[in-house]
């Protein structure tokens, strides 16, 4: 099924918040070397290569619009040679979130509210299915939640709530963290 066509009506328009905040948010997020970071809506590519600097495995960003697309892969190769920035970890793919293979290893995704409750609610199932074939720990970063109830209701539990300026942040795990 091609869902490039059936969910274009389904995502939210871009949107942001200040590369302070992004730091300030990752750093709640207790990451191991082996962590696979998702932003799931990458828009531009700026939470990519703020999450490069952790000490993380693998940076992926998956985004809908060809454009939005385009300027992040533009952006990170900009960064390539700024210091402060791993962008060889960062892979950007373009298409659905609905139509990417889980490798059944990434821990911690990231959301700035990029798209309705339904296709928020069918991520959830996928991260559900990937867990039954490897149990490992996830977190998922909710930047101005629209519809936390949905991760709830799918099991998660909200471990964390971090007040930006105009908007929230609540971090949900499948475990509760010591």
């Amino acid at each position: 099924m091609n869902f490039q066509i059936t969910n274009k009506t389904e995502g939210v328009e871009y949107g942001t918040i200040a590369p302070y905040f992004i730091q300030k948010i990752l750093e709640l997020v207790k990451f191991d070397t082996s962590d696979i970071f998702v932003d799931l809506g990458c828009g531009k590519g700026r939470v990519l290569l703020i999450a490069s600097k952790f000490n993380i495995k693998k940076v992926i960003g998956i985004e809908f619009s060809p454009e939005l697309y385009l300027i992040a892969q533009n952006n990170i190769a900009n960064c390539s040679s700024n210091n402060h920035f791993n962008t060889e970890k960062i892979n950007i793919i373009q298409k659905d979130v609905l139509e990417y293979v889980f490798n059944h290893h990434e821990t911690v995704f990231y959301l700035y509210n990029p798209f309705s409750n339904k296709i928020l609610s069918m991520i959830c199932d996928q991260i559900k299915g990937s867990l039954i074939i490897n149990t490992r720990r996830i977190i998922i970063i909710y930047v101005n939640p629209r519809f936390p109830e949905i991760l709830i209701e799918k099991g998660f539990k909200q471990i964390m709530k971090y007040d930006l300026i105009n908007k929230k942040c609540f971090i949900f795990s499948n475990q509760v963290q010591n």
